[in-house]
């Protein structure tokens, strides 16, 4: 029994050394070679993050890019509405401008041809959304005291609501009926109602083809002519539509 016992002794013993040797084995090995895997391991982990972080400075790229290109968009809209608003500030300047030189001969009873040339002046060099409720005006001041120059001036009124009644393109037209405005296009005829005039544009907008965030249609058209255009964003963002002739 006391053999047994000894020989289960002499067992645990070396297993015991077994264990003590490998523990010492794998201590050696990680000391001899710790600062390579730590190495290895740092690379590896450094590749996840530079990778990581890579994918990331894309997206943040991507992102400033949009907003780069969304600063300039707005940029230059806002350069456009400026240039417009300047050129209308001029016009209107030029208009006060030529009235205030020739207010004498306009609001005499002298030289009538002189002053028919005067208004035919201003009805035909200056927008017609600027120079028609000038003339408007100046029909009204004159009238009491002066209607026969009053109906000259109420003539070239009408003319200037004729000339910037009706505008051609390839393809249809639009044309002022009423108070409203009519297109006539390849996908039938719509109805817009007139909203205003400004800018050298005339507003028209067609609720019957709203969105469905109930936005309109909207379309303004240069009275001078050149590219109708279109949206149904608010704020506007304007798409050009068509080449419009005025008759």
């Amino acid at each position: 029994m006391a053999d047994i016992e000894e020989s289960k002794l002499e067992l645990e013993r070396e297993k015991l050394a077994f264990e003590k040797a490998k523990f010492d084995a794998d201590n050696t090995f990680l000391r001899k070679y710790s600062t390579a895997i730590l190495t290895v391991a740092g690379t590896v982990l450094a590749a996840i993050i530079a990778a990581a972080v890579s994918g990331t400075q894309v997206w943040i790229a991507h992102i400033e890019k949009d907003r780069e290109l969304a600063a300039a968009d707005i940029a230059k809209k806002r350069d456009v509405e400026i240039a417009q608003i300047e050129r209308e500030r001029r016009w209107r300047l030029d208009i006060a401008d030529m009235l205030f030189k020739n207010k004498d001969l306009i609001f005499s009873n002298k030289d009538a041809s002189q002053r028919i040339q005067a208004v035919s002046v201003i009805a035909t060099t200056f927008p017609h959304d600027l120079s028609q409720p000038i003339l408007t005006n100046l029909e009204k001041t004159l009238r009491a005291n002066q209607p026969e120059f009053a109906d000259n001036v109420h003539q070239q009124i009408v003319a200037l609501s004729q000339s910037s009644g009706k505008f051609f393109h390839v393809g249809g037209s639009f044309e002022k009926k009423g108070e409203g405005w009519t297109e006539v296009a390849g996908d039938g005829t719509h109805t817009f109602s007139e909203q205003g005039r400004q800018l050298g544009y005339i507003y028209l907008q067609d609720c019957s083809r709203a969105l469905e965030n109930n936005n309109c249609m909207l379309v303004r058209i240069p009275i001078e002519g050149g590219f109708s255009q279109m949206t149904y964003q608010r704020p506007e963002d304007w798409k050009n539509l068509y080449l419009e002739t005025p008759r």
